[in-house]
This record gives structure tokens, C-alpha cells and sequence, in this order.
């Protein structure tokens, strides 16, 4: 009983096997609470979920830690935990000039479970699941073709692609599958579906 109120409270998204090291992400304003964190080259959700009394639980030594959000240059830096200790990260993301928009776009929701996986435009992090879901809450992309791919540690991904037209709405809904992304084959989903 006390092992799983202490796993409930630390609320950590990945931990290591073993003694571990924990790290807190602290985000600077309100624009890295919704940025991707990748450890290790391994998505582990967003700082959000990894922030305040929720940690990472990670093996002793070196880790690479990459954060990006769309619209933003990525924020890395290379962390030493050790046994029990306890690293907190102030994350503060800077725009990217480079970065255009699309005039002509078309408007893609997406419903899926689990809300946190991470989604990808084109090979590109994009957000998180709940980011483009809901009221008011859609992803804009320009018109032609691109391959939305659905990510979540300890999931199947989900990857589709998509010829979109522009002033037009789209909508994914899925339920990523338990298991590991060495399965060829896709979580079963209902198709996109274009929506009038």
C-alpha cells in the first residue's frame, strides 16, 4: 500500500529499473508547459506532466534531455543524476524566427486515448493529443499531403496520412493499442474522415 501511494505521488511518466535519480522540469511561462520532452532520444510526455511535485525516474548518470514546441527553437541540455538525487530543469524556449505559416490551411481534430501521446506532422513534433482536440481546440495545417503520427511510450503508434484541402475540416479518432512499436502494424482506428 505505501509503494503504490508513493508511485501515485511522485506521478513520474517513465521510471528506470533499480536505484534511480529523479528530474523536475520547471517551466518559464506558460508556452513549455505544453512542449514535447524527449530523454535519451525517447518521448516521455510533456513538461506539464513533469513538473511541481511530479519527477522523471531515471538510471544514475548521463541523459540527454531535448524539449520542442512547435513555432519555438529546441531547448536541450545534457543532465548527471546520481542515486537519489534530485535535478530540477528550468525550461525556457525561444522563438524560431525561421518558422512560416500557411495562408491557406485546412483544420484537423484529433480524439484519441491516452490524451498525452505525442503527435507528429511530417516527421515533426506538433503537440500533444489533448492540444487539438475539444472546443477550440483544432491543429492548422496547409493544404496537401502530410502523415499525422500518434506516439506514446509503452503504445503502439498510430500513423495515417492525409491529402488535405484547404478551408476544409478534418478529424482523427483512435485508441492507441497497448504493447511496443516493434509490431508492424498500426492500432486499428477508424480512418480520418473529412467533415463538412
Amino acid at each position: 500500500m505505501l509503494i503504490a501511494c508513493a508511485m501515485v505521488i511522485s506521478g513520474a511518466s517513465a521510471r528506470a529499473q533499480g536505484p534511480t535519480g529523479e528530474l523536475r522540469f520547471l517551466p518559464d511561462s506558460k508556452v513549455e508547459k505544453s512542449a514535447g520532452v524527449w530523454v535519451d532520444g525517447n518521448y516521455v510526455g510533456y513538461v506539464d506532466e513533469l513538473k511541481g511535485r511530479k519527477t522523471l525516474h531515471l538510471g544514475p548518470g548521463n541523459h540527454d534531455i531535448l524539449v520542442r514546441e512547435v513555432g519555438y527553437k529546441d531547448w536541450s541540455q545534457r543532465v548527471t543524476l546520481a542515486v537519489g538525487g534530485l535535478q530540477n530543469l528550468v525550461v525556457k524556449l525561444e522563438v524560431d524566427p525561421s518558422v512560416k505559416y500557411s495562408v491557406e490551411n485546412a483544420e484537423l481534430k484529433i480524439h484519441a486515448m491516452p490524451a498525452n501521446a505525442a503527435v507528429f506532422v511530417d516527421g515533426k513534433y506538433a503537440g500533444s493529443v489533448h492540444d487539438f482536440g475539444g472546443i477550440g481546440h483544432s491543429m492548422l495545417l496547409p493544404a496537401g499531403k502530410h502523415t499525422i503520427k500518434l506516439s506514446m511510450p509503452g503504445y503502439q503508434d498510430y500513423s495515417t496520412e492525409m491529402d488535405m484541402a484547404a478551408n476544409q475540416k478534418y478529424r482523427i479518432e483512435t485508441k492507441l493499442s497497448p504493447g511496443s512499436n516493434d509490431a508492424n502494424s498500426a492500432a486499428p482506428a477508424t480512418p480520418p474522415t473529412k467533415q463538412d
